[in-house]
């Protein structure tokens, strides 16, 4: 069993916060072109090191250079750093170097990093607009709770005005958080790091996952985003020349979901045995849904026609379609949502300042009117 190095954890948080997605894209691409070229591979290590984005990055190519000059591959080189080069990246250079087809695999390594970057690029902005547009929302009318309200409050009291209701409630709010609102937001804060820690631990992510695949219209875009990101890798990994079986225990390891975790596990298990996949995938979608009936079927004409890494990448098309067409969906369903939850607040805000004011103006008569 592997022991904790608290050295290199740190070293990996560091490689985590300063090396983007993209910037592992372009290095794949960069490194294949360049070798492509005729470039020894230590030079061209060397010049993607002088073309980094960052400082980290620069520093980590220049050790993988320098483990290359001194007679190491470069499957061994990267796997120094796995926060940077994931268990994909390295096992596809490492049957690169062994095939004599380093440059192609790189490129195959590029193109699942894009893809991979771009569902992400466009889960992310279906979820931007309505978490902006909601704390937008919050500022506005604490703005108005915490800086219009008071100072109406005394003008309305001093004329012996009873505070409606609602203004009563956005008042009690407003004077909650100015005396306890340093401690309620640290609270949160620190709330939602716990779970975010409770949610990250072996025992609860299992539960979580399977929690999120149940949620309406978002579990939906989670299986179909590790639809997609299974078939393309696995896809990608058997075009490369990659035994079965070791192609699906490579896409296990950069599987993020446990529940997809779990499923590839035990299809790698059954495939070991003699199983075809086609055949343990259906046992699985038979005891799941969470797992289409279209990919096993689609598997299954893999095999029989000996185009398996067509198929799964064909599939990895339509479920990235899929992915894109469900993240447009649940902008057009949250809109409404939206113009509902910020058509509350501020109608709230505006009937706690509007209401004492309409009640003032009614108790005071016009001289003559009597009353």
């Amino acid at each position: 069993m592997a022991t904790f190095n608290p050295v290199r954890s740190f070293q990996a948080t560091l490689d985590r916060f300063r090396v983007s997605a993209l910037d592992r894209v372009l290095l794949a691409k960069h490194l294949a072109t360049l070798i492509r070229s005729g470039i020894p591979l230590d030079e061209s290590l060397a010049i993607l090191a002088e073309e980094a984005s960052s400082a980290r990055l620069r520093k980590v190519v220049l050790l993988v250079q320098k483990r290359v000059e001194a007679g190491a591959t470069l499957f061994e080189s990267l796997q120094d750093h796995p926060s940077i080069f994931n268990t994909l990246f390295v096992q596809m250079v490492r049957v690169g170097e062994e095939s004599g087809t380093l440059e192609e695999n790189l490129r195959y390594v590029a193109e699942q990093l894009e893809h991979d970057y771009d569902i992400r690029q466009k889960v992310k902005g279906a979820a931007a607009y309505p978490v902006l547009v909601l704390c937008l929302a919050f500022v506005m009318g604490g703005a108005m709770s915490f800086f219009i309200l008071p100072r109406l409050v005394p003008l309305f009291e001093s004329m012996g005005v009873d505070l409606p209701l609602p203004t009563r409630i956005v008042l009690g709010v407003s004077v909650f958080f100015v005396k306890y609102g340093a401690v309620f937001f640290i609270s949160v804060v620190l709330g939602a790091i716990g779970l975010r820690v409770l949610l990250r631990t072996p025992k609860v992510r299992p539960y979580w996952h399977n929690f999120i695949l149940r949620i309406p219209v978002l579990g939906r875009i989670v299986l179909d985003l590790n639809m997609a990101r299974f078939t393309r890798t696995l896809g990608i990994l058997m075009k490369s020349g990659l035994p079965i079986v070791n192609a699906l225990r490579i896409t296990e390891e950069t599987t993020v979901n446990w529940v997809y975790r779990n499923l590839i596990s035990r299809a790698a298990s059954e495939v070991e045995r003699g199983v075809q996949l086609s055949e343990a995938m259906m046992a699985i979608t038979t005891k799941r849904k969470v797992l289409p009936i279209i990919v096993p079927r689609m598997i299954g004409v893999g095999e029989r026609t000996g185009t398996m890494d067509e198929s799964l990448l064909s599939l990895a098309e339509f479920y990235e379609k899929e992915v894109d067409g469900a993240t447009k969906t649940m902008s057009t369903v949250v809109e409404p949502l939206l113009i509902i939850i910020i058509g509350a607040i501020v109608g709230l805000i505006a009937i706690a300042i509007i209401g004492p004011i309409y009640k003032l103006t009614g108790e005071v008569h016009p001289p003559g009117t009597g009353g």
